[in-house]
């Protein structure tokens, strides 16, 4: 039987695809359509000998023609069967394919959901980008069309592939859209697996929903019109730095409970915002071979000392050589204080958390100490704890901190290498000291939203683990 063949495509592809179907030289005639209103024009009797071939096009065949057609129609699908629907080069980017390739299928009423004839596929590397996916998709639907269009004039037919079934959810537009979605609450890696997997060159497909109002966002240079040079003595680096500064000048790491007899440093940190943070400079520590304090709030909002998750830290604190203290909120309670409430209030959150983190603590320190009268209360213990205000360490100690995240007074490296204080009391908080240098309110939006990251973390691992739908919108 002489056939005639249809090709449907977008038009920047069709002479090259009716060329390579002329020099097959197995069909009476060729025809080529780029719209839904074009193959319209059609009736029955122009399918009756008729071969569709769908080439790498968004036009859905309605199914009266598919019947017309009676089984002579193929799509060739440009991405594996393991990615149907719209847009399958930025969703196999996204979930990072190690192949990618075409499907010839036959059509059905249902989009890529009818039987497979083939399948091409060549492997690709961990950093393709959605634009290569989309054109080797291409270039391997082209030799599928190319092996369809010689092989069908033989016989009329052409014998489905062995084993191969479409696999993977069908994605659609509005999946697309939700993949270009990303928010504040989304981890660094899966922010940076959106834009990659999104990126098209000339469209702006990133989206954000802030104040109930979506924006279109472009990437920009990071660093430009960043003034990270005021704050390059709150990074790591220079933390570390600070540390190297006192055992160069000779100080020993000392702890509360058991003060050396030599020149020696009391090193703590009060813990207002990020454990995390401690954890990592606590690493810091331990590397560099010294010891620190760290003070723990029971009442503070930024984190919640009795999570597991915080416990765990806590005692990785102690396992790398550090000691606990307990940050005491005074502002809590909001009473006037005598020296027996407070001991008494510090001696009960002193039990509640050794007993439920499991770890001994050594101190107590006041959170924001200059409000009210806690200044007052310098006993050398409270509560069955060192005083870190206690009247021995204000006289016998040089003190300086790094408060609010910027020099308020004097600079912590300055006064190490001074060398004026024999012994020395420094307060760091963790929550200022970061890899990269940034302002201090932008510090705290990172504890704040890392903890919010975590939190939306465990509320989906959570649903994973128990089998049940994440509704996302």
């Amino acid at each position: 039987m002489n056939w005639d063949l249809t090709i449907l495509s977008d038009p920047s592809l069709l002479p090259q695809l009716a060329k390579t179907a002329r020099e097959g030289g197995g069909f009476r005639k060729i025809s080529t359509v780029s719209t839904l209103e074009e193959l319209m024009t059609f009736d029955a009797a122009d399918w009756s000998s008729t071969l569709l071939v769908s080439f790498c096009t968004g036009v859905i065949v309605p199914a009266s023609i598919l019947d017309a057609l009676q089984g002579r129609a193929i799509n060739i699908h440009p991405a594996s069967k393991d990615f149907p629907g719209r847009d399958p080069h930025h969703f196999a980017c996204y979930n990072g394919t190690e192949e990618f390739g075409a499907t010839a299928h036959l059509m059905t009423p249902r989009v890529d959901a009818g039987t497979i004839l083939r399948e091409k596929l060549c492997p690709v590397g961990p950093d393709v980008t959605p634009g290569e996916l989309r054109q080797l998709g291409e270039k391997c639907g082209q030799d599928l069309y190319q092996y369809v269009v010689t092989e069908w004039p033989k016989t009329g037919n052409l014998e489905p592939a062995a084993n191969l079934e479409w696999a993977g959810r069908k994605s659609t537009r509005r999946d697309f859209v939700e993949l270009c979605r990303i928010h504040p609450l989304m981890d660094e890696r899966e922010v940076e697996k959106r834009i990659r997997a999104t990126r098209s060159e000339g469209y702006t497909n990133l989206r954000m929903d802030v104040g109930g109002r979506t924006f279109a966002l472009s990437e920009v240079d990071e660093h430009a019109g960043q003034a990270s040079e005021a704050w390059v003595d709150f990074t790591e680096d220079a933390y570390r730095g600070m540390i190297r500064a006192a055992l160069s000048r000779g100080y020993e790491f000392s702890s509360y409970r058991d003060r050396s007899k030599g020149p020696h440093v009391l090193w703590r940190h009060d813990i207002d915002y990020s454990l995390h943070r401690s954890l990592r400079l606590s690493q810091i520590e331990t590397e560099e071979g010294v010891k620190a304090t760290y003070f723990v709030g029971l009442r503070l909002p930024f984190y919640n000392t009795l999570e597991k998750e915080s416990v765990n830290i806590l005692k990785e604190i102690v396992s790398g050589g550090h000691d606990i203290g307990l940050h005491f909120d005074a502002g809590f309670y909001d009473i006037e204080w005598t020296a027996a409430d407070l001991n008494a209030r510090v001696s009960v959150e002193k039990q509640i958390v050794e007993d439920n983190v499991g770890v001994e603590l050594k101190a107590v320190s006041f959170h924001d100490p200059t409000a009210g009268n806690m200044m007052a209360f310098d006993a050398p213990e409270i509560g069955g704890l060192v005083n870190a205000y206690g009247a021995p360490l204000k006289e016998n100690y040089e003190y300086c901190s790094d408060s609010n995240g910027h020099w308020r007074h004097k600079r912590i490296l300055d006064v190490i290498e001074s060398g004026e204080g024999r012994n020395l009391q420094i307060l760091t908080h963790p929550g200022w000291w970061l890899p990269e240098a940034m302002p201090p309110r932008q510090r705290i939006e990172r504890a704040v939203m890392g903890r919010a990251r975590a939190v939306m973390a465990q509320y989906d691992a959570h649903l994973e683990k128990s089998g049940r739908q994440n509704i996302a919108d």
